[in-house]
């Protein structure tokens, strides 16, 4: 596999994507760096990858030992790449939609939670890019407070007894991919922030 050195990576002008570089860093020091690069020969410049870049420059500053997958050679730091032939006028929309085709995938939310439970069980949960407490956001949306599974209708929109205020919302596990993905697209914290948000102005309207 072609390898680049860190120092001549050229990041994509106006990258739109963010970054949660400290979970890429703690997953790179668990796994190491395990996915490539992507870079268009036309420009050079990165189409998939910025935010290992990101973390990667952070641990060379910090002195780290470059991790399982990049090289060192004279004092610099070496990555593997996979190079590809793009228009500039299109390498933009190849590199939105090499992030946006992703997210549609969405997770099984089920099938996820199980493993992560695993993981959890083995204190692996560091460097998934999940915690303790995103486990226990699922757990609350799949199952019933003595434990057992509910059936995927029993995950949809739900409502509690009285006022309209007090309300417990339900998923399955597309409806909470989109309303996540959503959310972050709107600049929120998280899908409950934005739901939360639109209750508010719907019952405003209400009054």
């Amino acid at each position: 596999m072609d390898m680049i050195a860190l120092s001549a990576v050229l990041a994509l002008p106006n990258n739109p994507k963010s970054h949660d570089v400290g979970a890429i860093h703690t997953s790179i020091e668990q796994y190491g760096f395990l996915d490539p690069l992507i870079i268009n020969r036309t420009t050079g410049h990165i189409l998939a990858g910025h935010g290992r870049v990101k973390s990667l420059a952070a641990m060379k500053e910090a002195g780290s030992w470059p991790p399982y997958g990049v090289t060192e050679k004279h004092g610099e730091w070496f990555l593997p790449w996979y190079p590809v032939d793009v228009e500039e006028s299109v390498e933009s929309a190849a590199a939105v939609a090499l992030n946006r085709t992703v997210e549609l995938g969405g997770w099984d939310t089920p099938s996820l939670a199980n493993i992560l439970q695993g993981l959890s069980e083995r204190d692996a949960l560091p460097g998934t890019g999940f915690d303790v407490e995103d486990l226990d956001d699922m757990m609350r949306m799949l199952t019933t407070p003595d434990g057992q599974m509910k059936l995927p209708e029993e995950r949809m929109i739900g409502f509690t007894a009285g006022n309209l205020k007090q309300m417990v919302l339900y998923y399955d596990p597309p409806t909470y991919d989109r309303l996540t993905s959503k959310a972050k697209l709107m600049g929120y914290d998280n899908h409950s922030t934005l739901v939360k948000d639109l209750v508010d102005r719907a019952w405003e309207k209400l009054q």
